[in-house]
This record gives C-alpha cells, structure tokens and sequence, in this order.
C-alpha cells in the first residue's frame, strides 16, 4: 500500500514536470520569434514553404456510403439531469470551465488564449457573463463568438483518405 502511494505520487509528481517542460520549450520558441522577430524573414519563409509542401492536400477521398446511426435503446437522461442542464450559467460556472482548459493553447480567431481569460477574469467577468446569460435567455448569440478555423494537416506524405489527416 505504502509503496503504492510513492508510486502515484512519484508518477503525479513525472507528469507535472513533464508538463512544465513542455510549456518551458514552447516559451522558449516564442522567444526566439520575438527576439529575430522579421529580421529572420528569410528563414522563416524557406520553413513556411517546406510546411506548405508537406501539408498540402492534393486529394481527398470519400467513400460513397454514409454511415447509419441507429438509435436503439439509446440511454436518456433522467429529469434532474435534465433541469440541471437547462438551468441559467453561474460565474463561478464560467470561471470553472474556462480554468479546466489548457492556459497556453493556441488562441482562437479573436486572439485570445485561455491565459488571458483567467487572467483578466476579475475585469472582463461582468460582460461574459452577461453574453452567456443573453445566450440562454435568446437562445441566440453572434456569429463571430462561433468562428473556428479548421486545418486538415496531412499523417503522411500523399494523403488522400480522411483518416490519413
């Protein structure tokens, strides 16, 4: 028993600094952009073109099936559950869901990463909350707070199936 705590804590223990390091080398890249910055111009080009020429999609293939969804003895939620999803956002709500999220993911089209939307939690909290709770209410929310980028980057090289990206 004993030596299985060692061993949870020294495995919890391995995660978070694999963890840290990780976020320590990705620092340091952005690092390095910001001290060359555009006088690297030439560099950087000559990376971009050679990711282009890797993740170019040529071709895709779909197969002419569709896939059925069937639906039985599909489990349901019972009603408590029920209200409890159609219950109004809280800010505490909010906080936890946006804390559960990974701080140095790369942001969205509005530039802001998770980080940011800890950070500044205390001044930006008020209107948030607000459009989540114009959302529940309207059942409605702008287009823009949708927007997403989606990227197909190729497994291998000559990728044609969906499942090769």
């Amino acid at each position: 028993m004993i030596r299985e705590f060692w061993r949870l804590a020294l495995t919890t223990e391995l995660e978070e600094i694999v963890k840290n390091e990780e976020a320590a080398w990705r620092q340091r890249s952005r690092a390095v952009w910001l001290r060359q910055g555009d006088m690297n111009t030439n560099f950087f080009h000559k990376v971009v073109n050679s990711h282009r020429r890797v993740n170019t999609i040529d071709k895709i293939k779909v197969r002419e099936e569709r896939p059925e969804l069937e639906m039985r003895e599909c489990p349901m939620i019972d009603e408590d559950d029920n209200n409890q999803l159609m219950a109004s956002f809280e800010a505490q709500e909010l906080l936890e869901c946006i804390k559960a999220c990974a701080r140095d993911k790369h942001p969205g089209p509005d530039g802001f990463s998770m980080a940011f939307f800890r950070q500044c939690w205390d001044i930006i909290k008020t209107e948030l909350v607000a459009a989540v709770q114009n959302f529940y209410v309207e059942g409605v929310f702008e287009k823009s707070i949708n927007a997403t980028f989606v990227t197909l980057i190729p497994k291998k090289t000559g990728a044609e199936e969906l499942n090769d990206f």
